[in-house]
């Protein structure tokens, strides 16, 4: 409930505000995430404080993980004031009160190594298959490969009432467009992964049929605009976009992030229930 994602936060960039003015992002800490690893697929979430009112650095994420270690966050209720700041992406509109003062950063991984593995060996072991049943390597999985579920709760009570989307797979389709994603694969450093726009469909499909790793930080204020500058759909139906009040208190929001075989690709599924898993799917 407090670890370390592989191969490293890789999220990195620009973010540029509605006067073209841009703001170096900065590299994120590895910690806090909540981390699964199960069949060579990691997957990892966290919260974090993106604003906060005290902190001169009001123009990059902050590194700030109020984790408790058990798989939950606390923040303080409310939104973004309209402040002067470079990062919509992170902060909500220039021009009104943005979004709630924490974001959510999920991280993917479906080519999930050992330190102590070899290449060799954590490809078969990752694939749920023994060493020596193998006739011939096969390549690495790929974002491709895969199905995705992201939910975000909406409802403050106990209860739970979640947008939730493929933000992979909807993006390559046309069918969602939050933001930009950074890519890379195991050996891609700290801060250096791909920006990669999920509106730039020729880019988006070349990468997500070679990258293994996808991560993608979001505040909750993305979800509110119906469109986004492209023209996508970004959720319908939307509880985000319909009931989300950042100013709610005492509030209780479930994230979660799934990992499922394709409906087609009977090969995963076998493999996965041949390594014991008894289904396909992986989530945290």
């Amino acid at each position: 409930y407090d670890g370390e994602i592989t191969p490293a936060v890789i999220l990195a960039g620009t973010a540029i505000d509605t006067d073209d003015t841009t703001a170096e992002l900065g590299i994120l800490e590895n910690e806090a995430w909540v981390v699964m690893r199960k069949y060579g697929i990691e997957l990892g979430i966290r919260g974090r404080l993106c604003y906060e009112d005290t902190n001169d650095n009001t123009y990059c994420p902050n590194n700030v993980y109020p984790t408790n270690k058990d798989g939950t966050f606390n923040f303080e209720a409310g939104a973004i004031p309209d402040v002067d700041h470079f990062c919509p992406i992170y902060y909500g509109p220039i021009d009104d009160d943005g979004g709630p003062e924490w974001c959510i950063d999920y991280s993917i991984n479906v080519d999930y190594k050992e330190d102590d593995d070899d290449e060799e060996e954590a490809l078969y072991r990752g694939r749920g298959r023994e060493l020596g049943s193998m006739e011939e390597e096969e390549e690495p999985r790929v974002l491709a490969d895969y199905v995705y579920q992201l939910s975000l709760d909406a409802d403050p009570s106990c209860a739970t009432n979640s947008s939730t989307w493929d933000p992979i797979n909807a993006a390559r389709d046309g069918e969602s467009c939050l933001d930009a994603f950074y890519m890379g694969d195991n050996d891609t450093p700290s801060g250096e992964g791909i920006e990669v726009l999920c509106d730039d469909t020729d880019t988006y499909e070349s990468n997500i049929t070679e990258s293994s790793v996808a991560q993608q930080t979001l505040n909750y204020v993305l979800l509110t605009d119906p469109l986004n500058e492209g023209g996508y759909t970004v959720i319908s139906p939307d509880p985000v976009r319909e009931t989300f009040n950042a100013d709610t208190t005492p509030a209780t929001y479930s994230m979660t992030l799934k990992v499922f075989c394709r409906d087609d690709d009977y090969e995963c599924k076998r493999e996965n229930a041949a390594g014991g898993g008894g289904g396909s799917s992986k989530s945290t």
